[in-house]
């Protein structure tokens, strides 16, 4: 979809912020504030990325710049550069990849990457938001929901709620990695999931 029916779709279903996350590739900061200030002040943008990784895919929030970031690197040097600018790599639908079919033991390596599951999207099924909140749990990760919208009608689908909305980019990382966000949508069924206390 174009930039004018994402601001559209975001703002008719009643979102107050949006992180703008194509594949492999981070919008420039100008551009987004363009975009920004289309939204005549209807919506907080933020910057994102959905990267690709051998393992399958992270969404990265909270940095300036992909650090050379390539489709199909490992998610162990993702994170590396990452966290070194205080950002999050959430762990982007992992039930397609199969990741949650056998929960056997993760290297170590492999779990300190993640700072958070997407449990919900446009398109989960029951099974896979309740496996995937199981897997949030079991590592003890907390668990955030996205639209993951590759089309108008998908936006707002799904989305994490805050205790209060992020001013930047790196508040928004750092509300996620502190837990002070939860996944909701209009099909989550999970209704045992409460919001976390105001900090």
């Amino acid at each position: 979809m174009d930039p004018d029916q994402l601001l559209q779709a975001a703002v008719r279903c009643g979102l107050q912020g949006l992180v703008v996350s194509d594949h492999d590739f981070l919008w420039d900061g100008d551009e987004l504030q363009a975009l920004q200030d289309l939204s005549g002040g209807r919506l907080k943008l933020y910057r994102g990325f959905e990267a690709t990784c051998r393992e399958g895919h992270f969404v990265v929030i909270g940095v300036k710049e992909l650090h050379g970031h390539r489709s199909g690197d490992s998610l162990v040097f993702l994170a590396r550069q990452v966290h070194s600018e205080g950002g999050v790599v959430i762990a982007a639908h992992p039930y397609r990849q199969n990741l949650l079919i056998n929960l056997k033991p993760f290297p170590e390596a492999f779990l300190e990457s993640i700072d958070a599951v997407e449990t919900v999207n446009a398109t989960s099924t029951t099974h896979q938001i309740n496996t995937s909140l199981h897997f949030s749990a079991r590592i003890q990760r907390p668990a955030v929901g996205g639209s993951d919208a590759h089309y108008p009608e998908a936006v707002g689908a799904a989305c994490t709620r805050f205790v209060k909305l992020p001013a930047d980019e790196q508040a928004l990382a750092r509300a996620i990695r502190l837990g002070h966000a939860w996944p909701d949508s209009a099909r989550l069924v999970a209704p045992w999931l409460k919001p976390p206390v105001s900090p």
